[in-house]
């Protein structure tokens, strides 16, 4: 006799559900009247006792609820995850046919694929599994063999960010092993990879097609790089034929790793440690000029308290990249701070150069590529923007 299992318990909003934005913060939750385990999956209703669908309720995080279908006639267990785990690997493998290009790409962008909570990388051989809510770590052994089947023979590596595992009460598992590194190739680029250490889960794959673009723009110019962190910049500006590299990042330890990039790829870029603000500074004291600069500085904004803060510091560090730039020259400006929208950015970037005489072209604006597809309802998850900006001559 099959043992009928109970329904989940329900969470009732405080509000009305308007669109199907799925983040709810703990203010818009009345509290159960029956203890809920954080990370329980959960029936949300709303004010007016309206079903709405399922999702993951964590009491303890700020985002305490995290709807995974507004479907009435679907639950969420295992079945559902591994449908759109699978849904997901085509995307990339038969769709977007990335393999053609990399063999490191996101495999799985969590909101983006139905998928809260869950980051998959793809770093040559290695499968870099990121947990990022409580919720999803009961479906991970399960997920885990599905995507061994997906994609097989390589290896996997599971980790948990340090402020998700605070905020979530996640364990966070054993650390990979330090020595383990992989090869990773990005068109006629070569990088060496450590799958789960360092910044995100080892390889930035959103800037992946800014990269190329890189590449293709650099011919004959004079190039920055600033915040290089690994060299993805600088080596695939060099590659595309760059009259020179010069390359800077804050972090020592990162360094070493550039270097080894540097000669992978057999180019020649000079590398300097310090601080891109001094730095520019410096080189626009100095008369310094280049054509082709890239500016892609770490999250200035983690929370909405810090956007005001980490506006004025990209109108900064924009109208300093915008005073090296030679005319004609060619600016990338990036940001990877969530809660700084588009439009927010853009303006920054515009504050930055509009005391400048001479027109400012923007040739395109973006962000990640297609492998970490948006969530329609949720404008979060664009977090990373971009724009190429020329001056002109």
């Amino acid at each position: 006799m099959v043992k009928k299992l109970s329904p989940p318990p329900v969470v009732q909003l405080r509000v009305a559900a308007e669109g199907r934005h799925p983040h709810f913060p703990r203010k818009m939750i009345r509290k159960p009247t029956t203890l809920v385990p954080a990370g329980s999956v959960v029936r949300v209703k709303d004010k007016e006792g309206r079903y709405l669908g399922q999702g993951f309720y964590n009491p303890r995080a700020g985002l305490s609820l995290r709807m995974v279908t507004w479907r009435k006639d679907e639950q969420v267990d295992l079945d559902l995850l591994s449908r759109r785990l699978e849904a997901a690997v085509r995307l990339r493998r038969d769709v977007l046919r990335l393999d053609r290009v990399t063999d490191a790409y996101r495999l799985v962008h969590g909101d983006g694929d139905g998928l809260p909570g869950l980051v998959v990388d793809k770093l040559g051989k290695i499968l870099v599994v990121e947990v990022r809510l409580l919720g999803m770590q009961p479906f991970l052994d399960g997920l885990g063999r599905r995507l061994k089947k997906l994609v097989p023979n390589k290896g996997m590596v599971l980790v948990t960010e340090q402020r998700a595992a605070k905020v979530e009460g996640l364990e966070p598992p054993p650390p990979p092993p330090r020595d383990l590194e992989v090869e990773v190739r990005e068109g006629k680029a070569r990088f060496l990879v450590r799958p789960g250490q360092g910044h995100k889960t080892g390889f930035f794959c959103d800037q992946r097609d800014q990269r190329l673009q890189a590449g293709r723009f650099a011919r004959g110019r004079r190039v920055l790089d600033l915040c290089c962190y690994t060299g993805g910049f600088a080596v695939h500006s060099a590659l595309g034929g760059a009259r020179s590299v010069t390359a800077l990042d804050l972090d020592e330890k990162i360094l070493p790793q550039a270097r080894a990039n540097f000669r992978r790829n057999q180019v020649k870029v000079l590398l300097k440690q310090g601080d891109a603000f001094d730095f520019l500074r410096e080189a626009a004291s100095a008369g310094k000029e280049w054509d082709l600069v890239i500016l892609d500085p770490p999250a200035f904004a983690r929370g909405r308290g810090q956007v005001t803060a980490a506006v004025e510091k990209y109108q900064d560090l924009n109208r300093l990249a915008w005073k090296v730039l030679a005319r004609g020259g060619l600016l990338l400006s990036c940001s990877c701070s969530p809660p700084v929208g588009p439009e927010l950015f853009l303006k920054a970037v515009r504050s930055a150069v509009e005391g400048f005489s001479g027109l400012a072209r923007v040739l395109a604006a973006g962000g990640a590529g297609p492998d970490h597809p948006l969530h329609l309802h949720c404008p979060e998850t664009r977090y990373l923007k971009s724009v190429w900006l020329q001056k002109e001559r």
